[in-house]
């Protein structure tokens, strides 16, 4: 048996798969150096990528590579798992931008025992990618909103994190579609598509979280 998978959209979707990683792990380097500016929203924000990243690895191995049932489903729950604990951080990063560090630490256990919940109904579920969408679009509803309001106060880099976030919700839906493109040689499904639009939203959200940080350093230092 050939180790890798031989459908042509399969292919583009681990290849981008690995191209979200592969961005996701640079932008995780690049907030993990920014831990003696502002260590919390360093950690929170490289943490997200972290998660992401290992999501992304992880799926291209899933559309790439020949496995057994038993393995691809254990690989999906890992998948799963990687994503809601990313979503619940960029709700609890959102929160702490709009509200500060007391409205953290009492949004941060429920926003992840929510993304435990997800992921348990995603392993018992049929249909559990249907709910780990739903998962993912009320949390980034809500942190889009949240960013919204920052927004109209004129926060440093919100402005940035909102358009990504916005670009990631538009991208949870072509996800749900049934598009698929030709790009060059290249065959694209909805998912592949999806990888795409989400590589041009992490540099918004990416610019715009290290803008933030950069604000608050500067804030710190002019206040000392």
């Amino acid at each position: 048996m050939k180790r890798f998978v031989q459908n042509s959209f399969e292919r583009s979707t681990a290849a981008t798969d690995l191209m979200l990683a592969t961005a996701a792990v640079i932008y995780a380097k690049t907030f993990y150096t920014q831990k003696q500016r502002d260590p919390l929203r360093a950690y929170l924000w490289s943490s997200v990528f972290v998660s992401l990243g290992l999501a992304a690895g992880l799926g291209a191995a899933a559309h790439g590579l020949h496995m057994s049932s038993a393995r691809h489903r254990l690989l999906w729950h890992h998948i799963y798992a990687c994503l809601s604990v990313s979503v619940a951080l960029m709700a609890a990063i959102a929160t702490y931008d709009r509200w500060g560090s007391v409205a953290l630490r009492r949004s941060i256990l429920p926003l992840l025992s929510l993304a435990i919940l997800c992921f348990i109904v995603t392993r018992i579920l049929r249909r559990s990618f249907l709910v780990f969408v739903v998962y993912e679009a009320l949390a980034m509803l809500y942190a889009l909103v949240l960013y919204g309001s920052l927004v109209r106060r004129r926060y440093p880099g919100s402005q940035a994190i909102s358009m990504g976030i916005a670009l990631s919700v538009c991208a949870a839906f072509v996800q749900r579609s049934r598009l698929h493109a030709r790009v060059g040689c290249v065959d694209l499904d909805h998912n592949g598509l999806f990888h795409l639009l989400q590589l041009v939203a992490l540099p918004f959200i990416g610019h715009g979280a290290l803008m933030r940080i950069a604000s608050e350093y500067e804030n710190t230092a002019h206040s000392d």
